[in-house]
């Protein structure tokens, strides 16, 4: 019963990391605030243009910020940008 409810939680949780994303990039629902825009893995890929292996190197590296909710993995686009900038500012010096 324990191991059910816990399946259940973490589906709620899945369900509301979705329900959020498409909530946030919709400005009819986000009463004219600048919400922050979430990337999903693949969103991550087509942004950088890189591979999902290029993708992991970076994250378990540091050079990407990764947050989880429940299995959900997902990317907010400007921490992204901004780490990006600062690898590029690393490598010119």
């Amino acid at each position: 019963m324990f191991n059910e409810l816990e399946l259940s939680l973490k589906r709620i949780e899945e369900m509301l990391t979705v329900a959020i994303s498409i909530l946030s990039n919709n400005p009819a629902y986000n009463n004219g605030k600048t919400m922050r825009k979430i990337l999903s893995r693949r969103e991550l890929c087509d942004l950088l243009q890189i591979s999902e292996s290029s993708r992991v190197n970076y994250v378990r590296k540091g050079l990407i910020p990764e947050h989880r909710v429940g299995r959900r993995v997902f990317y907010f686009e400007d921490e992204v940008i901004k780490s990006i900038q600062r690898k590029d500012k690393k490598k010119s010096r």
